[in-house]
Order: structure tokens, then sequence, then C-alpha cells
């Protein structure tokens, strides 16, 4: 996505760009680039509008309901098919859950910042040090082969 921001003072009026709504994403990281130098770091401010979300659990309470793992694809999946059978009135008489203490957890496995490098990022470095290790074979080959054929030559042919 480009996109325009901007804050200045105009004949003492403070002017600014307006808000810009992005379409769904599912990123866990964003990263903002300026596509010119700036003297001083830009603010950027963020703000979402919660979507209604249906979570069904078995089981004793209290329930668990993790979210924010990299690479997942959306499961939307219609109300319907959670509920089949329920009328709206139905529906809104359901306990609806309330949020609790918002718990930080890091996946096992997966430093925080591995969204933020390209995936090609370690591949490249594997495949650059592969090449280099099959280099090195290949001459250590081609060394044993003339060291092979030099002391073939030094000997007298009977």
């Amino acid at each position: 996505m480009n996109t325009t921001f901007y804050q200045m003072v105009q004949d003492g009026r403070r002017r600014a760009s307006g808000d810009v709504e992005i379409p769904v994403t599912h990123a866990s990281q964003w990263i903002v680039r300026p596509q010119a130098d700036v003297l001083e770091r830009p603010a950027l401010r963020l703000g979402w509008s919660p979507a209604s979300m249906v979570f069904i659990a078995g089981g004793k309470p209290p329930y668990t309901l993790a979210f924010g793992r990299a690479g997942v694809r959306p499961a939307r999946v219609g109300l319907h098919q959670v509920a089949p059978g329920f009328s709206a009135r139905e529906l809104a008489t359901l306990a609806a859950a309330r949020p609790g203490n918002l718990m930080r957890q890091q996946s096992p496995g997966q430093a925080p910042d591995d969204a933020a490098r390209s995936p090609s990022g370690s591949k490249r470095g594997w495949l650059w040090a592969l090449l280099a290790g099959d280099v090195l074979a290949l001459g250590a080959m081609a060394w044993h082969l003339f060291r092979q054929l030099k002391s073939g030559a030094e000997r007298p042919v009977a």
C-alpha cells in the first residue's frame, strides 16, 4: 500500500491528512518506510473496529482463546454452521464472554522478530553455505587428482 500522510502548519492553522482505511489484512507486523529522508520519526496512530466472534467450547471453564499466530489462514465460518437451527432471538440470549487479562506468550521455536525477517533470508544463507562447501569439496577433489597425476608423471615408464 502506498499512501501519503502529512501534518503541517499553514497560515497559523494545523492541517493533517485524514484517516486511511486499510482492507482486511492478517499481518503480525507492519513496517512504515518513508520515501524520503525525514528529520524526526513520524508518529502513527492505529485503530480498528473489533469484529464479533463466536467461540464455542465444551468442557470445564475457564476457556482460553489464543490469537496472533503468524501464518494462520483465516477460517471464517457462517453462524448458521456454528449454531445450526438457532434463531436470532436464541442467539441473543446466549451468554456473552468477557475477556480476561491479556497474557503474552511466545510460541515455542519462534523468535518474536522472525515474522519481520524475509522468509527467504535464512534459506538464502543456507544455500550460500552449501554452495561454498561444494566449491571447497570440488577444489579438494581437483587438488587430489592433480597430485595423483603429478606423482604418476614422475614415475618412469617401464
